[in-house]
């Protein structure tokens, strides 16, 4: 029970971004000598079967992202022809956009000037009118195409290399049967990260 606790603190602390910890163990061999020599057999043929199985699964990794990235990589070129076609599209209805806009405002500037200056109806009625025109022009404002983003190799690889065996099993058994000769296991809290 206190090795849950102190296994959660260590996660809550971790996770609060201070120092972080890992728990190793210390090994109290016991006087089953052969016994203890049997656990590490087994544990170096078990660390040799998964470090086959892991370069197996890394090559076999590697071809599928591989293949992954080529069809995303055509997807991408299409998608960035698609672009571009918009792109000159946007420049295009930007341009008038801005030609329109800038009309506008001008007459906007001139009869907001002679409302100011005369306080004539028509100049100040026509400033107002202007102004709205302006403001729900500028929500009509065209967008620019989205550019599409380059895939990159790593964002297949990646979360397929994780998937690969990584040994940890084996630590776990050699644990076990070191037990089962009588050992002992002395958890020790080390830090690995942000240390003082």
């Amino acid at each position: 029970m206190r090795f849950l606790v102190f296994l959660f603190l260590c996660l809550f602390l971790n996770a609060c971004g201070g120092p972080r910890y890992e728990i190793r163990y210390r090994y109290l061999p016991s006087q089953d000598l052969p016994c203890v020599k049997s656990c590490e057999e087994k544990f170096l043929r078990c660390k040799e079967e998964i470090r086959r199985e892991r370069e197996k699964c890394l090559e076999n990794s590697r071809k599928e992202a591989l293949k992954l990235y080529q069809e995303a990589l055509k997807a991408y070129k299409k998608e960035l022809k698609t672009y571009r076609e918009r792109l000159a599209l946007y420049q295009e209805e930007i341009s008038t956009f801005q030609e329109k806009e800038e009309t506008l405002r001008a007459d906007y500037q001139f009869f907001k000037k002679m409302c100011r200056e005369k306080d004539e109806g028509y100049a100040c009625s026509r400033a107002k009118e202007l102004r709205k025109r302006l403001k729900k022009l500028a929500a009509e404002r065209p967008s620019p195409p989205e550019k599409p983003v380059k895939p990159r190799i790593e964002d297949f690889l990646d979360p397929l290399t994780a998937l690969c065996p990584e040994g940890k099993a084996c630590e776990e058994q050699f644990q076990k049967c070191f037990l089962a000769c009588g050992g002992a296991l002395i958890p020790e809290r080390i830090c690995v990260e942000n240390c003082q």
